[in-house]
């Protein structure tokens, strides 16, 4: 019986991600894809499971559209309750030899320096890859501060590129944000191991479309003049995607309230014979259409029996050193890091030195069941990445989780990677 289990997202189409804001033909003419959250993907799987089970979505006399299998109320929800379904992501993906790769969006530390070294690969431009190391001003003079600090948004984080680099004098490019790094660049990245990053170009994997698109009368059907709008989608190569990893166990205990397949239950109320259920409703997705990114698109579903988040290497723990642990977020992250973030007893006895973040993404949706938007909230974009003191990988990103609503977490927010760090990242 697995754990965890892969599902891979192929769209059929291009995708459209819209995000809080409204839309109106007339009033707005740009509509622009946004990365997807985790509830999209929750919802489409969950959405996929109930039509398998053959709910019926219209029946307004039951709280579980007509399922009277307990394990699909326990895990799958109703009308007021979300279940207990777990996953994790999503992340770019693509199919290589059979199976799927995770694509990993770059870490906002890791950077690429102009260099004034000719290059003929480049026209005259070298970049370079570096890691941008956590540094406490307070312990330096004003005077001794190097002239290049990139600020958190926390005046008292701050980060600094190495400046025993040579090509540190030199402006930081952009040209790095047109890649993504494979499994074997992750690994590398965790590891601070900067000659052996393997990156793809992000157009390999998925590129922007513009497509043109002209406003109807309602009543007559008939086009509206001056309603003419552009969306910009995603269009994805053949093999590529999105893909999300489903976690069997976490899905089933919670269900249930317990923590092992042996508690004194009956035997079709523990984990273990929901797990069965739940994993073969999932093997029976393979190759279903589902909608996604828009009314009308669609994308295959593929079926992987491994995990998407396997396990990547952690550096050990520098003999008589302390714990330092760096959290990457893959997915954003509900929790609020304000003047407070830094206590000991929010993170374990550990603390947050600083952190290399980005403008907060706003979490939002429409409440179906009580026809209504769902309040915003604020959240650390996925890219962001958290030093930490005094507290092992494996805690800390127990205690990103623990630091969620449990339903944000059961839903894919705050998952991260874990890696080690120093204070010289380059001599890792």
């Amino acid at each position: 019986m697995k754990d965890r289990i892969t599902l891979f997202f192929e769209p059929e189409d291009v995708l459209l991600f819209r995000d809080h804001r409204p839309f109106d033909m007339g009033q707005h003419v740009l509509a622009r894809s946004t990365f997807p959250q985790p509830t999209v993907f929750r919802g489409a799987v969950r959405t996929a499971l109930f039509r398998q089970m053959g709910a019926d979505f219209y029946t307004r006399k039951h709280e579980f559209f007509g399922l009277e299998q307990v394990w699909c109320q326990k895990v799958l929800g109703g009308r007021e309750c979300p279940g207990s379904l777990t996953l994790h992501g999503p992340l770019l993906a693509r199919r290589v030899e059979g199976t799927v790769e995770p694509l990993f969006r770059l870490p906002f530390d890791l950077v690429r320096c102009v260099a004034p070294e000719k290059d003929d690969s480049n026209a005259g431009v070298n970049h370079k890859w570096t890691i941008l190391s956590p540094i406490d001003f307070a312990d330096i003079d004003a005077d001794d501060q190097p002239k290049r600090w990139h600020r958190t948004p926390r005046q008292t984080d701050l980060i600094q590129i190495d400046d025993a680099l040579p090509w540190t004098n030199e402006e930081l490019s952009k040209a790095g944000r047109g890649h993504l790094l494979t499994l074997h660049g992750a690994r590398a990245y965790l590891a601070g191991d900067i000659e052996h990053l393997e990156t793809v170009a992000e157009e390999s994997v998925y590129q922007t479309e513009v497509r043109v698109g002209i406003g109807r009368n309602a009543d007559t059907r008939t086009v509206e003049e001056g309603l003419f709008y552009i969306t910009l989608c995603y269009r994805f190569a053949p093999g590529c995607g999105f893909a999300v990893e489903m976690d069997l166990r976490e899905s089933c205990t919670a269900a249930t309230g317990t923590t092992t397949d042996t508690e004194q239950r009956p035997d079709q109320q523990r984990p273990g014979a929901y797990r069965s259920e739940l994993e073969s409703a999932l093997q029976r997705l393979e190759g279903n259409l589902v909608q996604l990114g828009g009314k009308g698109h669609f994308a295959s579903i593929g079926v992987v029996d491994a995990p998407l988040f396997p396990e990547l290497a952690q550096q050990q723990r520098p003999p008589g050193g302390a714990d330092r642990t760096k959290l990457w977020l893959q997915t954003p992250a509900l929790i609020d890091l304000n003047e407070e973030s830094d206590q000991i007893d929010l993170w374990h006895g550990g603390r947050l030195v600083a952190k290399v973040t980005d403008r907060p993404v706003l979490v939002g949706g429409f409440d179906i069941a009580n026809r209504r938007e769902r309040e915003l909230r604020r959240a650390l974009p996925a890219g962001t990445v958290l030093w930490l003191e005094g507290i092992t990988p494996e805690a800390a990103t127990a205690t990103l989780i623990e630091r969620q609503n449990p339903n944000d977490s059961r839903v894919g927010y705050g998952a991260a990677l874990a890696g080690r760090w120093t204070t010289n990242e380059l001599e890792r």
